[in-house]
């Protein structure tokens, strides 16, 4: 499993170590059981939230510099392709 950075207000963050704190558990279980008990409560949000299918990135991303003309660059032979 991979991890998850999210940045979070200092009080919130507070409120969660000291909720974490009075059930003896971690931060992580802590946000993981909050997240487990607003999915019983609220199913049509879980497809919003948790993606079950490939998604589409969008065409409006912009482009890391400015727009330019490129060199074409000349490659090796190509192969005919496999029947």
């Amino acid at each position: 499993m991979s991890a998850i950075q999210i940045d979070l207000s200092p009080e919130v963050l507070a409120s969660l170590e000291r909720r974490a704190l009075a059930k003896n558990r971690s931060l992580a279980e802590e946000v993981i059981a909050i997240l487990e008990v607003a999915f019983e409560q609220d199913t049509s949000r879980r497809n919003d939230l948790i993606s079950t299918s490939e998604r589409s990135v969008p065409y409006d991303l912009p482009w890391s510099g400015p727009i330019g003309k490129g060199r074409g660059v000349a490659g090796a032979r190509r192969l005919p392709d496999p029947v």
